[in-house]
């Protein structure tokens, strides 16, 4: 049998791509690269950084209000996901408990998203079905007749914005993970990592309609915000 050598030309034809094959794969390429692109900075964007939170948290750490708040687990500090009736809690019996004459300052980039978010900056809001009230809309059994106030709607500003700090400290201590504060408010403590909880809308019938994950999200947009208004700049 005889045999031919190959011929060269003929294999180089084959196996070359034709220009719009070229084209068509340094296009895919450059869009990949710019999904990814916009991917990162979408997460960069939505997880301040350690520094930025830190010195957020601290400026609510160094106070008097914060003295004696001790770390615990926030059952219901804001939002009321619960589709049960309001609960009504009473003011303790005996004397107002000693509070400050001052509380932090409201500017706080930490509770001035918390307010906006929760009331729009309104310190006499009350949820509809829910006992949540006040600027940060707080449980009564959360605000637990602070300062002699059966419901922190009735409170002076500046008391709702001490409790709301002693919340913010007692749940943060341990971590001072800015991340947990939107998620808390929201259902009250902070799923693992691996839980499904985060993907799903908790009390749709409540008038909930984001997911933990997407709460959180949107809280850290407007924090982001605050953050940088507040150091007098105008981007992240």
């Amino acid at each position: 049998m005889s045999t031919s050598a190959p011929d060269p030309t003929r294999s180089r034809t084959r196996f070359t791509p034709s220009p719009s094959r070229r084209a068509l794969a340094a296009l895919l390429i450059v869009s990949l690269t710019a999904v990814v692109a916009c991917t990162r900075t979408v997460h960069k964007d939505a997880r301040p950084p350690r520094d930025v939170s830190f010195n957020a948290l601290n400026s609510l750490f160094n106070g008097p209000w914060a003295q004696g708040v001790t770390t615990t687990t926030l059952s219901a500090a804001g939002v009321d996901v619960s589709a049960g009736a309001p609960t009504t809690a009473a003011a303790p019996a005996g004397p107002a408990p000693t509070v400050p004459s001052s509380g932090p300052d409201p500017n706080n980039p930490i509770l001035a998203t918390i307010r906006q978010l929760e009331s729009g900056n309104n310190y006499q809001a009350q949820a509809p079905g829910s006992s949540a009230s006040g600027a940060y809309q707080m449980l009564d059994e959360s605000w637990a007749g602070y300062g002699g106030y059966a419901r922190a709607a009735d409170a002076p500003p500046y008391l709702q914005d001490i409790k709301a700090a002693q919340l913010i400290i007692s749940v943060l201590k341990p971590s001072e993970d800015i991340t947990h504060v939107p998620v808390c408010w929201y259902i009250g403590h902070v799923p693992a990592d691996d839980s499904s909880e985060w993907n799903i809308v908790p009390a749709p019938g409540a008038g909930n309609i984001l997911t933990p994950r997407q709460y959180q999200d949107k809280w850290l947009v407007v924090y982001n915000e605050k953050w940088n208004a507040s150091q007098g700049n105008s981007g992240n």
